[in-house]
């Protein structure tokens, strides 16, 4: 091992030692730790080292600093009796979430467990205090749904090597084996893309918040390029709009109304654009406005397909991917209980679509 791992897992090693004390009662909530010298004398180990840990304490909630007196533990959660594992999500809507949090609780009932659950809000901060919380309670394990985020969380990233039972859904990691339910988003956006150029549309825009890590909203990018390739038609950076935040920034009015103009100036600068993919509900409701303020209409002016179901019954059926949330929720759970018995599951488990037709899409012809 070299000098800088060695680093590495000495702060860890402390942080984990000092964690495990506070959980066990020998620093109680409310009492003051020894301070980083007598801590580095204890673990024979530099200040800097120790600050490290400490720094992670912090950051996950166990203690707090207070100038000119001293580092205090937190009050930690009271651990349940029962078998309980953590169920977090980005949200829960109808058009995403509700019925993975239904599924996930009635597939938990029938093999004994509680569900807790936490919504992160699409908020790395919130990401990070629900897992902590919920690994402070002393869950069985954790299903999350990941933000979008262009760095992989790391707290759920260091209780992943600690050998903490862990399911994605929605989500992969790569580089990581942590188990991911979903439904194939490539082969969604594929689809898609396929079904627009069978209506008569050359000329598909599709868009989403940036892809950063979010292997969902990447893969789906693919899958709508790969579409194209397969048809030789023509794909360049005019078939894209992918940064559109307000999706992830709760109703940051500055924020939804510089989407609303940024799509309204790409479709004007594009106006061969006769269909668009929408990656999610919350773009979906974008794409409408912003339609409408350019006083045009769907499915005349332009065909909309969209990821998920649109949550309105005053507008027109959507036609979309309808993905299988109750079996992701199932799936979930049960690959969860797998790893929480020590069996092996699979990383990658894909869950069956299907695309609903809706009102929004007309035959194009040129």
């Amino acid at each position: 091992m070299d000098g800088q791992s060695n680093k590495h897992s000495l702060y860890i090693e402390i942080y984990d030692k000092l964690k495990q004390d506070i959980i066990a009662g020998k620093y109680p909530p409310g009492t003051m730790l020894p301070t980083e010298m007598e801590l580095a004398e204890m673990f024979y180990v530099s200040r800097i080292t120790v600050q490290k840990a400490m720094q992670l304490l912090r950051k996950d909630g166990f203690i707090s600093r207070t100038a000119g007196r001293g580092t205090f533990v937190e009050e930690i959660p009271t651990r349940p009796k029962q078998n309980t594992i953590g169920l977090i999500l980005c949200n829960v809507a109808y058009s995403f979430g509700l019925r993975i949090l239904t599924s996930v609780e009635r597939t938990a009932a029938k093999h004994g467990y509680h569900v807790i659950f936490k919504n992160s809000v699409d908020d790395p901060q919130e990401e990070t205090k629900a897992i902590n919380d919920l690994v402070s309670l002393g869950v069985n394990g954790i299903i999350i749904q990941p933000i979008h985020n262009e760095y992989y969380n790391e707290s759920l990233i260091r209780h992943h090597f600690n050998k903490f039972p862990i399911v994605l859904v929605d989500r992969y990691f790569s580089g990581f084996a942590i188990p991911g339910i979903s439904t194939n988003n490539f082969d969604a956006a594929f689809q898609a893309a396929s079904y627009l150029f069978k209506k008569g549309h050359k000329h598909i825009a599709m868009f989403s918040s940036p892809q950063h890590n979010t292997s969902s909203v990447q893969e789906r990018i693919d899958g709508f390029t790969s579409a194209h390739l397969m048809q030789n038609i023509p794909i360049n950076e005019t078939n894209f709009l992918n940064t559109l935040m307000s999706p992830h920034n709760g109703n940051e009015e500055t924020i939804y109304r510089k989407d609303i103009e940024s799509i309204k100036n790409f479709l004007c600068s594009n106006n061969e654009i006769s269909a668009i993919i929408s990656s999610e509900f919350t773009v979906t409701k974008l794409v409408f406005e912003a339609i409408k303020e350019l006083k045009k209409t769907v499915p005349e002016d332009y065909s909309l397909i969209m990821f998920d179901e649109y949550e309105s019954v005053t507008s027109p059926l959507v036609t979309h991917i309808c993905q299988d949330q109750e079996e992701i929720g199932r799936l979930a759970m049960e690959t969860l209980l797998a790893k929480i018995t020590n069996k092996v599951v699979s990383n990658k488990i894909y869950v069956p679509f299907k695309i609903v037709e809706g009102d929004t899409v007309k035959s194009f012809k040129q």
